[in-house]
C-alpha cells in the first residue's frame, strides 16, 4: 500500500515505506494529503501513498484531531469549491526523533492546515501527540 516514490531522487525521500516501529511510542504513517481527498481518479487516489506524502504522526492523533479536518474538509469539498493548504513544522526535539535510522525523517511537533472555501477560513495547528484527539479539536464556523 505505501511505496517509495522512484520519480523523486532519494535524497528527498524516506529511506523505507515500512511502518514506523519504536518500542513504547505509537506511531502511525499518516498521509498529509489523504487518499479520499483525490477520488477524482485511479490514479490519482494511489499518490497519497507515495512515502513523499507520508509522515511519522502519534497514532491518537492521526486517528483523532487530523482525522477530523479530514472529515471537516470532505464535507466542504463535496458541497463547495476547497482551496486546502498544509504542512508541518519541524522542532529541535532529538528525544522524539525515533526515526531518524529506518527511516531518514525527524518526527514532526505540529500539523497545521488551512481550509479556504467562499470568503471563509478554517485553520488548524496541531500537535504531534497522544493528546490531539478529536474531542481536543475546537472548532469555530
Amino acid at each position: 500500500m505505501f511505496h517509495i516514490n522512484l520519480g523523486v531522487s532519494s535524497s528527498c525521500q524516506q529511506l523505507s515505506a515500512k511502518t514506523y516501529k519504536q518500542k513504547g511510542q505509537r506511531y502511525g504513517r499518516g498521509h498529509l494529503v489523504p487518499a479520499n481527498h483525490l477520488d477524482h481518479s485511479k490514479a490519482a487516489i494511489r499518490q497519497p501513498n507515495f512515502m513523499t506524502n507520508i509522515l511519522p504522526q502519534a497514532a491518537s492523533m492521526n486517528r483523532g484531531a487530523w482525522l477530523l479536518t479530514e472529515e471537516i474538509s470532505e464535507y466542504y469539498r463535496d458541497t463547495n469549491e476547497l482551496l486546502i493548504i498544509g504542512g508541518v513544522l519541524w522542532g529541535n526535539n532529538p528525544k522524539d526523533d525515533f526515526f531518524t535510522e529506518s527511516h531518514g525523517i525527524k518526527t514532526p511537533d505540529l500539523f497545521w492546515k488551512v481550509n479556504i472555501h467562499d470568503d471563509r477560513a478554517i485553520a488548524w495547528i496541531i500537535p504531534n501527540s497522544a493528546d490531539a484527539k478529536k474531542i481536543n479539536l475546537m472548532i469555530t464556523l
